[in-house]
């Protein structure tokens, strides 16, 4: 390389780093941003150009979206990388379609691609399908309203006042103090598939991920180029009744390997939301919460 070329090379560099730091700049001036409506909602728009009804009442993703307009920055940037016009994705645990509308959008609707909602919360399936009807040119999304998990029958669902986006099956069917109880249908990843490949399988099941994982044994056989996104959580697991060496056997005997799913990346050669190093089996024991991915090792 001679010297104009370097010098070259230096300018484009200099006006990328410049172009980042005006879009940074831009997306701090715009604040947060929410719009009630008569039924109780307050509609918001995401920074990828989502609209969402929300539940304001709920303290969990509900400040997220209002405030920083997108929730888990990881997970949003790998729904965005990962997913083609061609992908079959499968959302367990889609709550109010945050994932599931962001998927639709990155597939489109010009290829064969669609998504796989799965939702046990009746008033977050009402959300999920008002925010399929308001976004358009998405793929189609399809929704089913039950829970997933090791085998079909009925479940009881806990969400906590507050915090629906922490619903999960309840392994006592005892009722607690700030908690709505419902009985929902489940069903497993298996018979939601009904005989589809998976490109993408998203888990977020407070701490059952192990028996959505024993019940989609057929689809992940099946799918073998399969990638699955997944919450860990060594308190969830545990309030479930499960242990990081149930989850982690299932894993094995589906042949699948942990990998990391880069958060706030150290290394500059890694970017939010990319497929990073493997993660050694007795690490992941002790780590006590993030988002994996899962894929078989080449």
């Amino acid at each position: 390389m001679n010297d104009t070329e370097r010098q070259l090379l230096l300018d484009v560099i200099a006006r990328l780093d410049r172009q980042e730091r005006t879009l940074a700049e831009l997306r701090r001036l715009v604040g947060p941003s929410g719009i009630p409506f008569p039924d109780g909602t307050l509609l918001v728009q995401s920074i990828h150009g989502i609209k969402y009804f929300i539940d304001p009442t709920d303290l969990v993703m509900a400040p997220q979206l209002v405030v920083y307009r997108q929730w888990e920055h990881d997970v949003s940037a790998f729904v965005l990388n990962a997913l083609n016009e061609n992908s079959v994705f499968m959302d367990v645990g889609a709550n109010f379609g945050y994932v599931s509308c962001l998927a639709g959008a990155t597939i489109g609707n010009r290829g064969a691609g669609c998504v796989i909602a799965v939702e046990p919360n009746p008033k977050m399936v009402k959300l999920l399908k008002r925010n399929i009807q308001v976004n358009w040119s998405m793929a189609s999304i399809e929704v089913h309203e039950c829970a997933a998990g090791a085998a079909p029958g009925y479940v009881t669902l806990i969400v906590p006042e507050g915090h629906a986006a922490n619903a999960s099956v309840s392994t006592t069917n005892v009722t607690r103090d700030g908690t709505n109880c419902i009985i929902v249908t489940a069903d497993t990843v298996d018979g939601i598939a009904a005989g589809r490949r998976l490109d993408v399988l998203k888990i977020d099941v407070e701490g059952h991920e192990a028996a959505v994982l024993r019940g989609a044994t057929e689809t992940i056989g099946r799918s073998a180029g399969i990638t699955v996104l997944m919450e860990w959580s060594l308190s969830q697991m545990k309030s479930a009744g499960f242990s990081p060496a149930d989850l982690l056997s299932q894993v094995r005997a589906l042949g699948l390997t942990p990998f990391e799913l880069v958060g706030t990346p150290s290394d500059p050669r890694l970017k939010i939301g990319q497929i990073g190093p493997e993660i050694a089996a007795d690490e992941l024991a002790k780590r006590a919460y993030g988002n994996i991915v899962l894929r078989r090792s080449k």
